[in-house]
């Protein structure tokens, strides 16, 4: 694989395999089960956030898999009971990342060579381009998505086929597998892990509903590229809009 370098566009890295060989291990802290809900009119948390500080670099590569235990506390199994996790690199300073720009769906571009790509006649000739960097202080890493009612799926798409109707209050573990990433969290930083309902800006939820995340059960296995396995505690800390 050729891969881009998160930082620097400039840069590019050969990889073998899209999977690293080692994992980066890490556990939250939680003093007491904490419950999220999707509606903003409640006075319950949307999202429960945990942060740990980096003090090496550290180079993410491949699926990175959340592992928590909950129960519905609210809500039917005939609506979407969607849960979302998310890696976040934050830090005091700003730093460069690939992002879009105000108002739009692409990443933002720089144009190095006007019309200097040749697709063939008749076709038109194209703009050589480079993705540009902006300067922000949190940089969403990777998502995954996980229904309440799936908590035997997995990587596998296939695996999502033994869903069950949830029992208010009945625990069950659940694995939620991020997006394939490459991406360096520079020392200094802060890697964030969330865990929150479906946020209702992506579209509609027909009722509410809500779920328990029980403390101690929640932990993060991160493919990275440095040195051997790791193992890093996860501490509480207060939802700054993260995701937003």
């Amino acid at each position: 694989m050729l891969v881009q370098n998160s930082h620097d566009p400039k840069q590019w890295d050969t990889y073998e395999t899209l999977q690293a060989g080692h994992m980066l291990t890490m556990h939250a802290e939680l003093s007491e089960d904490q419950t999220v809900s999707s509606s903003s009119q409640k006075q319950i948390a949307g999202r429960v956030c945990w942060s740990a500080e980096m003090e090496q670099s550290v180079t993410i590569r491949g699926s990175a898999a959340v592992t928590f235990e909950a129960a519905v506390a609210e809500g039917s199994a005939e609506d979407s009971l969607v849960v979302t996790a998310a890696l976040i690199d934050t830090s005091e300073e700003p730093f460069p990342v690939f992002g879009k720009e105000e108002g739009c769906f692409e990443v933002a571009k720089e144009i190095v060579g006007e019309a200097a790509c040749w697709q063939g006649a008749p076709l038109p000739w194209l703009d050589l381009v480079r993705l540009k960097t902006r300067e922000t202080d949190r940089k969403v890493i990777a998502e995954g998505w996980i229904d309440l009612c799936n908590p035997e799926s997995g990587y596998d798409s296939a695996s999502a086929e033994a869903s069950i109707m949830p029992v208010i209050g009945e625990d069950h573990t659940y694995t939620v597998y991020l997006q394939p990433e490459v991406y360096q969290v520079q020392a200094g930083h802060e890697l964030v892990l969330i865990l929150a309902a479906y946020d209702p800006e992506c579209g509609p939820v027909r009722e509410p509903y809500s779920f328990v995340v029980r403390k101690e059960s929640v932990s993060a296995e991160i493919p990275c590229e440095e040195g051997g396995s790791a193992w890093m505690k996860l501490s509480p800390q207060e939802n700054h809009g993260l995701l937003q």
